[in-house]
């Protein structure tokens, strides 16, 4: 692509262009000084430019040099830009002038506040600025021009360890617009938003119905009327509240508060207003950002008998979408939405992420660019619409789940509940969750929490395990539990470590959650990290403050606006302050009051005050768990699967193997609809079990005589050592089936049956999907021939259990869903047999296919198949 990430800096006399590329990084800088041509020559060479914030300042720069305007016309537009905050595009001289290059900012989607020198502060560089004077009259001497190219080159190289910690974002760009046939220059150039906007084929559209809300008809609100008379009303609602408060209320100073918030909300309207109500016990707060409640300085562990247990909708706006038809109603169709979300899912099973990674950021940037003005997906009544009726229908789940006994609610966000109750009440709560699933259509998934400590609902720190689903009632095993923590929090976010964005106070997160966790003292984390970027302090002065100064020996030393400190026992030095337009001071929050300025980073970690980290992690722990001691219980912790041992011989491989296939909880697939139940399928077991054969190092050999049906296990360690399972082979013949693929049928069995031999797989007897076939579709017994014929499963099968078949009709029968593969394919057979059968059914067949075609239901499929194989057992 030619990517050249460049920085520009402007002067009254002087303006330097540094860039360098991305493709060639053994390539020398490329600098250009004060010289139009040579610029324009670069550009010639379609360089495709990345910077860091340029969209509003450099490349109007560049679009005004490329056009020939001398220095001064280039100083009064950075002062159009930088002092006048103007938009360079309105900037006379570039009125009407074609803009020749293309470029993508890497500041696009990140903190709106977060600058080039605090990400390279955060990247742990040095950080000093040029001490250059940008307010220079005249022009630079040579020195100062050397000093200035040097900052350049400084800022490119930042910027270029800023696109290497972008890629998978530049990347998912890139694949979306490889999806939508769009140009990859044109979608790494976009915000996600605009990207999203232009992939949904959106056009702007003025809405005038913001205020508008109708609830879902699906909607079982209960107990909490309440909070759904807030959300038709809200204005009134809280009017009405307020003003019974003054009528209760004695005291003047109350009163007049009361007074002033009631005149803000007429004056201002439903944003300014929000309701506070317990929701099964816990303070909550309904609002325009989602529900969130939580107890708050809540710390607890599993114990016996109990389980804690998160359960989140999964894509719970984009899921609204389609099912309320919620998307915005700028979109192309809702189809269209639809078919992205399918994509996603299907590419997300099939492993493929760069396809996934790209329709995640699709679906999920939705939502924030319907509220977006600008955007072209903007339309607040749907994206108001999301976030009440999410809101709302946990609200409604709360509701159900409260009537299980020992049900206990610790926190409810935006997405999802955290929940604890008995374990001999799971039962009652899976399937209270599941019958809000089936009336909301909403998809849900849970995990299971060994510890939480929790400061408030946006504050926490839990360890988690095991996550799965339910689905047609059975528990679906998604992540395996390997004690991962999830985060979330000034405090403790950082536990893992900083980023490009945030790297300040690392040492005090790890500290903290240590203790919360696994019950490591603050001392032994603190005293025991030596990564001294652990515990800088990125501190930044604001754009509304004039500069900064460090007070050293009782006197003001002027800082920069962006600093790395640290804490340090030397009394000589004071803290950092901000200083206002006006001449006052405030002092910089979160900073030790001893403290030194390392910009150039070269403090070692013998140099700083660890006894301040260890004091601010101590304040941190009180505030989430108050007085609370931490005693941690040890909690059962699952593996990564481990590569074979060398020394492990081939029948504790072959029941390794067992295990795994038991651990994997795989789902039959194949269904017997005389007899009704399920069997394990060839393409259910071998996408499980070769994975497990190289981890364990083993090699599956098939080989079939006329007698038998033969599998060896190989032990690829020691070939020599085999183990056999084999099974006496037997010829089959089937109308409509020549003796080719009569041997293929059988050797597909044959290997499905070897491979339940080598698993130990419990299941329904011999050709489970063959009876139920009609007498006369096999033929008459021939010499070493073995014949299937239908008879009564009692007698020819060991019968399914009333369990087994209401647990299969269950999953065939589904009044709200579309017909499956399954049943879509056995109609097909059918139809087959039928036109084999005789011409006359031709007609039949075509008002069938016709029918498939346009879509049918599950309970018309299997009308179908009955009257289909009406038709069948009469021909």
């Amino acid at each position: 692509m030619n990517i050249y990430i460049f920085d520009l800096e402007v002067f009254k006399h002087d303006w330097i262009l540094v860039a360098k590329s991305i493709d060639r990084p053994d390539d020398e800088h490329v600098v250009i000084h004060n010289d139009n041509l040579a610029l324009k020559k670069f550009l010639l060479t379609e360089p495709f430019l990345g910077g860091f914030n340029n969209k509003h300042y450099d490349d109007g720069i560049i679009h005004a040099i490329y056009h020939g305007a001398d220095n001064e016309t280039v100083k009064k537009l950075n002062d159009h830009i930088i002092v006048k905050r103007k938009m360079w595009w309105e900037f006379p001289f570039l009125q009407y002038k074609k803009r020749e290059f293309k470029s993508f900012d890497l500041r696009d989607d990140t903190p709106i506040n977060l600058s080039l020198k605090a990400i390279e502060g955060h990247l742990g560089q040095s950080i000093v600025e040029t001490g250059v004077d940008f307010n220079i009259v005249r022009k630079l001497t040579k020195k100062e021009l050397a000093m200035t190219i040097e900052y350049c080159k400084t800022d490119v190289d930042n910027n270029i360890r800023l696109y290497d910690e972008r890629q998978n974002y530049l990347n998912s760009k890139k694949a979306v617009a490889r999806l939508k046939g769009m140009d990859e220059k044109e979608a790494m150039s976009m915000t996600n938003a605009k990207l999203t906007a232009a992939f949904l084929d959106a056009k702007k559209t003025e809405y005038s119905d913001e205020l508008e809300y109708t609830p879902p008809n699906e909607l079982r609100i209960g107990k909490y009327q309440h909070v759904l008379d807030y959300f038709l009303d809200p204005v009134q609602y809280t009017l009405n509240l307020l003003e019974k408060m003054i009528e209760n209320e004695t005291r003047k100073v109350r009163i007049r508060s009361l007074e002033r918030r009631i005149e803000k909300i007429k004056k201002l309207g439903r944003y300014e207003t929000n309701l506070e109500t317990d929701i099964a016990g816990v303070p909550h707060v309904f609002a325009w950002g989602g529900i969130h409640g939580a107890k708050t300085k809540f710390y607890i562990q599993e114990e016996e008998g109990y389980k804690i247990v998160i359960i989140d909708v999964g894509s719970y706006y984009p899921s609204q979408m389609l099912e309320y038809e919620y998307i915005s109603r700028s979109v192309k169709s809702i189809k269209w939405y639809g078919q992205v979300y399918n994509m996603r899912m299907g590419a997300k099973r099939k492993g493929d992420k760069d396809t996934s990674s790209a329709l995640k950021l699709v679906l999920n940037t939705c939502y924030g660019a319907m509220k977006n003005q600008y955007n072209d997906l903007f339309d607040p009544r749907n994206a108001s619409a999301i976030c009440i009726t999410g809101q709302l229908l946990l609200t409604d789940l709360i509701d159900k789940l409260e009537s299980v006994e020992g049900f206990e609610l610790i926190q409810s966000n935006t997405d999802g509940l955290v929940i604890r109750f008995p374990i001999n009440s799971e039962g009652a709560i899976v399937s209270t969750v599941t019958q809000w699933e089936k009336r909301t259509r909403m998809g849900m998934e849970y995990t299971e929490v060994h510890a939480l400590a929790q400061k408030d609902v946006n504050n926490y720190v839990m360890k988690v395990g095991e996550v799965y689903y339910y689905e047609n009632g059975r528990k679906i095993i998604d992540k395996k539990d390997y004690g991962n923590l999830e985060l979330k929090g000034g405090y403790v976010s950082l536990a893992k470590g900083g980023n490009y964005q945030n790297n300040s106070l690392v040492a005090v997160h790890k500290a903290l959650v240590n203790y919360l966790m696994d019950g490591v003292s603050i001392e032994d984390s603190i005293n025991g990290n030596d990564n001294i970027f652990d515990f800088q302090n990125i501190a930044k002065t604001g754009g509304t403050y004039e500069g900064t100064y460090h007070e050293v020996d009782g006197k003001k030393v002027d800082v920069q606006k962006v600093n790395r400190v640290y804490a340090t026992k030397d009394k000589r030095y004071g803290t950092l302050y901000k200083v206002k337009k006006n001449g006052n001071a405030d002092k910089i929050a979160n900073l030790p009051d001893h403290c030194v300025v390392d910009n150039e980073a070269t403090i070692t970690i013998d140099q700083i005050d660890k006894d301040f980290y260890i004091d601010m992690a101590t304040k941190r722990v009180r505030e989430y768990i108050g007085n609370q001691k931490i005693t941690i219980k040890k909690t059962k912790k699952s593996e990564e699967p481990k590569v074979a041992e060398k020394t492990m011989n081939i029948y504790k491989k072959i029941m390794s193997v067992r295990m795994a296939w038991l651990d994997a909880n795989v789902q039959k697939t194949g269904i017997n609809r005389f007899a009704e139940y399920k069997y394990f399928e060839l393409q259910d077991i071998v996408p499980i079990v070769m994975p497990l054969f190289d981890t364990f190092d083993i090699y599956p050999h098939f080989s079939f005589t006329e007698e038998l049906a033969t599998l060896d296990i190989i032990d690829i360690d020691n070939p020599e050592h085999t183990v056999t399972f084999s099974s006496p082979m037997r010829k089959l013949a089937v109308k409509g089936m020549n003796e080719i693929q009569a041997l293929g049928g059988v050797e597909t069995y044959q290997r499905r049956y070897l491979y339940m031999m080598l698993l130990d797989i419990v299941e329904q007897d011999a050709f489970d999907g063959a009876n139920g076939k009609s007498d006369d579709e096999v033929e008459a017994p021939k010499d070493n021939v073995t014949t299937i014929k239908s008879k009564p499963a009692a007698k020819t099968n060991r019968p399914a259990t009333p369990k087994q078949r209401a647990e299969v009709k269950k999953d065939l029968v589904d009044e709200d869903g579309q017909a499956t593969d399954i049943q879509i394919k056995s109609i097909k057979n059918g139809l087959k047999k039928l036109r084999s059968a005789s011409d006359e059914n031709e007609p039949y067949i075509k008002e069938v296919v016709l029918k498939i075609k346009d879509g049918i239901k599950k309970p018309e499929a299997e009308d179908l198949l009955i009257e289909i194989g009406k038709k069948v057992e009469g021909a």
